[in-house]
């Protein structure tokens, strides 16, 4: 959806005595400012713009879907759906996790490009590494694979992941044992 907000303080600093200055070229440039007079002409320029960015907007979800072109506007209305009821309203072919879905995407040969950094989480004396939680049918293949490759390495598998996590370099390994079939 499209909105626009914005606080217009010109009748606050008039009270004050002070008179907010507004250049601008062409009249529908910037048409509502915090500090100038807000006319019904400005809310008018302004609002044509936002309707001109919300058919766009509803213009691109019926590219992608076209099943939508006949509920585009009691979909696209501003209102949030979560995963089931997106899936219902054809607004999305499938609900997964992202790690799920990340996973996928490296088990068919995709490239993922950017990791963020891990905070370890430890619970007693177990440090959770991100395979721990990888709910997909390959995921003890590439449990054992990491682990062969920690013992390689002379460490722990936590302690192994814990080096590549911080070298940005787990994805790129499990992109590696997909590449060469190890999974």
């Amino acid at each position: 959806g499209v909105i626009r907000e914005s606080f217009n303080l010109n009748g606050a600093l008039e009270k004050q005595g002070v008179k907010g200055v507004v250049l601008k070229a062409g009249h529908s440039k910037a048409p509502i400012s915090m500090f100038g007079p807000l006319t019904k002409e400005d809310v008018k320029t302004a609002q044509r713009v936002i309707d001109k960015m919300h058919t766009a907007f509803q213009r691109s979800v019926t590219d992608a879907r076209p099943a939508l072109v006949d509920s585009v506007d009691a979909v696209c209305n501003g209102d949030i759906y979560l995963g089931t009821e997106a899936k219902e309203l054809s607004l999305v072919d499938r609900v997964v996790t992202s790690e799920e879905y990340i996973f996928e995407r490296i088990t068919a040969g995709d490239r993922v490009l950017k990791l963020h950094r891990s905070h370890h989480a430890k619970f007693g004396k177990h440090r959770f590494t991100p395979l721990d939680f990888i709910r997909h049918k390959s995921a003890g293949a590439l449990r054992a694979a990491w682990n062969n490759a920690a013992k390689g390495f002379g460490g722990e598998s936590g302690d192994f992941l814990s080096s590549l996590v911080h070298a940005g370099s787990f994805l790129g390994f499990a992109q590696y044992l997909v590449r060469n079939r190890f999974l």
